[in-house]
């Protein structure tokens, strides 16, 4: 209670009563300090303030949360300053905020396909066949915080080399070169064996021409100028071989039209295969016999043997075909001194072998009879001028020839002489 003692002229003194409350000051906390990586979580600044401070209050400048809520990745680094408004005035502390930065640093490398790589963080990646961007997080001593090394992965193909040109030639022949076809980047540098000797040659130009010695040529290594290659499949042979003799051909013979021919033989090395030729080179045949063709006149055939692909030299056959007819004696001399003593019917069973003799004396009597279908050829069984094992006199016979079973009939007269 407060009293007012009166001056003149107030004689009355006067009194009244006050209430006065006092009021706490609020604690904004103490001022504190804090340092964000680039990619650190969001933190509350709040806590920044110490355990004494009172909520309630703001942020200035305001982050983008609109509360204590720093975010690095998107709010400034920099002093932020809590405050509490009362009556009795305005209490404040300061966080000071500081971030430091993510480095990102980018990195190109090229490597052969197939390579193993290992990244700036130890990573290692194996057998590396395609294109690939790989990011390493490093911690620096310095500041605590991650750096970034971005890889990028570039991968070359590697070198590859085909093989071509073997083959079998002959003694004699021009053998091809054989020619390897590389892929890449000049130069290059080929490894190979010939027959087991390794061999190594360089070139900017592909093919590479290896020679036409003969041989085998087994691909090792190719090389360019950014990889090397020794997953290398392929080789080629060339092989020179002689040439066969000529073979043996069955001799030389002469037939007449109507006789059935005998096969030309060819023989020669084991596993060797025969080819026959006409006058003119045309191929007949590639076996080891050939029928000769009935064609009037001379006709040659030449055979040869073939090797591993070498062909000899020709062997020849000469077939003769006459226009032949059988003979037919008019007379002869049953009187058993070993000459003309039987009707010798030269060319009959070779031309007709199915033929029939039938003889006649001249009464119209059957003398002689044979049938080669039933009682064989006829030179086996030829007339004797006998009649059932008796001799027949001096005398001219009727005799009928059927030739095989067409309609010709020869016929005519014989006479036994003695």
């Amino acid at each position: 209670t407060y009293t007012v003692n009166p001056t003149a002229p107030c004689a009355i003194a006067a009194t009244a009563t006050v209430t006065v409350t006092e009021e706490v000051a609020p604690d904004p906390g103490t001022n504190g300090t804090i340092t964000f990586c680039g990619n650190d979580a969001s933190s509350d600044l709040f806590v920044e303030l110490g355990s004494s401070a009172n909520a309630g209050g703001v942020w200035s400048p305001v982050l983008t949360s609109g509360s204590g809520i720093f975010n690095p990745a998107i709010d400034a680094a920099g002093t932020y300053t809590y405050s509490i408004t009362t009556s009795c005035g305005i209490f404040g502390a300061d966080v000071i905020v500081s971030v430091n930065t993510i480095l990102t640093t980018v990195q190109d490398s090229s490597i052969c396909s197939g390579t193993d790589y290992t990244f700036p963080n130890g990573t290692v990646h194996s057998n590396i066949n395609i294109d690939e961007t790989y990011t390493s997080t490093l911690t620096s001593i310095n500041t605590g915080c991650d750096s970034l090394v971005v890889t990028n992965i570039t991968v070359i193909s590697l070198p590859t080399a085909t093989i071509s040109g073997g083959n079998s030639y002959c003694i004699g022949d021009v053998a091809a070169d054989i020619l390897v076809t590389v892929t890449g980047s000049a130069n290059w540098t080929l490894d190979y064996d010939l027959n087991g000797t390794a061999t190594t040659v360089t070139g900017s130009v592909s093919p590479f021409n290896l020679g036409s010695a003969s041989g085998t040529y087994t691909l090792s290594v190719i090389t360019d100028n950014a990889c090397s290659n020794a997953a290398l499949i392929g080789s080629e042979t060339i092989s020179i071989n002689p040439i066969p003799s000529a073979p043996n051909a069955s001799g030389d013979s002469t037939y007449c039209s109507t006789w059935t021919f005998l096969p030309m033989n060819a023989s020669g090395i084991v596993g060797a295969s025969f080819t026959w030729y006409d006058m003119n080179g045309t191929v007949l045949s590639n076996s080891s016999t050939l029928q000769p063709e009935n064609t009037l006149g001379v006709t040659e055939y030449y055979v040869t043997q073939s090797l591993l692909g070498c062909e000899s030299p020709a062997d020849s056959v000469v077939i003769t075909i006459k226009e032949c007819d059988i003979v037919i004696p008019t007379a002869f001399t049953p009187d058993g001194d070993g000459v003309n003593d039987d009707w010798n019917l030269i060319n009959l069973d070779a031309l007709y072998p199915e033929n029939v003799v039938t003889i006649y004396n001249r009464w119209g009597n059957v003398v002689f009879e044979h049938n080669s279908a039933s009682d064989g050829i006829y030179d086996s069984n030829r007339w004797n001028g006998e009649f059932n094992g008796s001799e027949l006199p001096v005398a001219s016979y009727y005799f009928i020839i059927k030739l095989d079973d067409i309609e010709e009939l020869r016929t005519g007269i014989v006479t036994i002489i003695k």
